[in-house]
């Protein structure tokens, strides 16, 4: 088997043309028509969805919901050609909270309709703690330099 001749998906399974996959290559586009709704609630039953060591901001106990219908493509045919692989709805629920006293929203909840896009989601999580890591590695490196250098200069 020539694996040359195969066009790779980004997910598998590997086939001649390619379009097996169950996501396909990367760079996605994404467009989308929603709505978003924000609204206050009660706090002990918003504090019990919030892993440690996020902490709720008690003035501002605030839920955000917001559902898209979203269409996602990797090249400008695939509307087109196949749009049950480009359209989804998805729904995120979000919690204003702290994390070292530093505002965020924590999505304890993200609901898809298309198994494509729950992959892809999936996906992105794993490139972003990746590169998050590797940046982590380069800084750790980088403080080893430093600390290399400052040893060589005290020694001369």
């Amino acid at each position: 088997m020539n694996l040359k001749a195969f066009t790779l998906p980004f997910t598998l399974p590997i086939t001649p043309l390619g379009t097996s996959g169950l996501v396909d290559s990367p760079p996605w586009y994404f467009g989308g028509e929603g709505i978003e709704v924000t609204f206050e609630t009660d706090t002990d039953s918003l504090a019990q969805f919030l892993p440690e060591p996020l902490r709720l901001v008690k003035d501002r106990p605030w839920v955000n919901i917001t559902m898209v219908d979203m269409l996602a493509v990797s090249n400008e045919c695939m509307a087109y050609e196949r749009p049950e692989r480009t359209q989804y709805s998805e729904c995120i629920i979000k919690i204003y909270c702290s994390f070292n006293g530093r505002p965020m929203w924590f999505v304890p909840i993200t609901w898809v309709t298309k198994d494509f896009s729950l992959m892809r989601g999936y996906l992105m999580e794993k490139k972003i703690k990746k590169k998050k890591k590797r940046k982590t590695c380069l800084k750790q490196i980088q403080r080893k330099k430093v600390k290399t250098e400052n040893i060589r200069k005290k020694m001369n």
